[in-house]
């Protein structure tokens, strides 16, 4: 994990292998698409890859908060 929310990736197995992504936890719930984000969840976009040097989000992952006991 880097400073600003940002998770860099690496690989051994894929040669010159590029992944980062911008990470937000949700801070207040809301639906789309009939799928609901809680409080706490992770939304993670996927901003560089190889071939995307801009920046720009090409991939989203939504990464639930695990109950607490």
């Amino acid at each position: 994990m880097q400073d600003g929310g940002h998770l860099k990736v690496t690989r051994t197995d894929v040669p010159d292998h590029i992944e980062e992504w911008e990470m937000f936890v949700v801070e207040r719930g809301f639906n789309v698409y009939s799928v609901q984000f809680e409080s706490g969840d992770l939304v993670a976009y996927l901003r560089r890859e190889k071939g995307n040097d801009v920046g720009a989000a090409t991939q989203f992952r939504h990464l639930r908060r695990l109950p607490t006991p």
